[in-house]
């Protein structure tokens, strides 16, 4: 019995521990940095977010007329289009969405297919960007993402010895009308939350120490 007691108290204990830290985290993981004047904006890929990450490029491109959005195909596709009889590649509906939202077609710029998560993604806008002599740019991502993102790019930008002012905006996060029940919502952000902090922490061991 006193097992069992002791067994629930640390049970307990553990459970309070994530609700009072959750929160702390979920701040931690997202940033924001501005850039005056960008000269291309990029959006990071992602299946299940495209269409926020577009919608919020597509608002932010508005004040600057002709900028460049750059993409990324993650050779992801989405589900079946009836009408076309095809499963269209999220870049392509990356695409679609951005002049669904007013953007011209000619300023969509697709810089190449990538594989591996956000430091390969990183790797070929950075080298994209520096063949393009762009001097700034502005990554629009999830929210929970931004911090990774920032790292990462800024990361790419110092071992290749390209400079480049980047800044970063995160286009919310997937959760927010994902599910009318709030419990659904909490968890989903929470396993979202503790997933990403993992990968942080994985991305900060492997690559701060890299030589180069």
């Amino acid at each position: 019995m006193n097992r069992r007691r002791a067994f629930v108290a640390i049970l307990l204990v553990v459970l309070v521990g994530i609700l009072v830290a959750m929160p702390i985290v979920e701040r931690l993981l997202v940033v924001e940095r501005e850039v005056e004047n960008p000269e291309a904006i990029v959006i990071m890929s992602g299946s299940s977010e495209f269409v926020m990450r577009a919608k919020k490029a597509a608002a932010v491109s508005q004040a600057m007329p002709g900028i460049k959005i750059l993409l990324t195909n993650d050779g992801e596709r989405g589900g079946w289009d009836a009408v076309e009889q095809k499963n269209h590649y999220y870049v392509e509906r990356t695409r679609r969405e951005l002049v669904a939202n007013g953007v011209p077609a000619e300023q969509i710029e697709i810089v190449g297919s990538v594989a591996g998560g956000t430091r390969r993604e990183a790797e070929v806008v950075v080298n994209a960007v520096s063949e393009r002599g762009y001097g700034s740019i502005l990554v629009i991502t999830s929210d929970y993402h931004t911090r990774r993102t920032l790292w990462t790019f800024e990361r790419i930008a110092e071992e290749n010895g390209i400079t480049v002012q980047i800044g970063v905006v995160g286009a919310g996060d997937d959760t927010e009308d994902w599910h009318d029940n709030a419990s659904v919502r909490t968890f989903r952000r929470w396993r979202t939350t503790a997933a990403e902090s993992v990968k942080l922490v994985y991305y900060w061991l492997r690559y701060s120490f890299r030589r180069y």
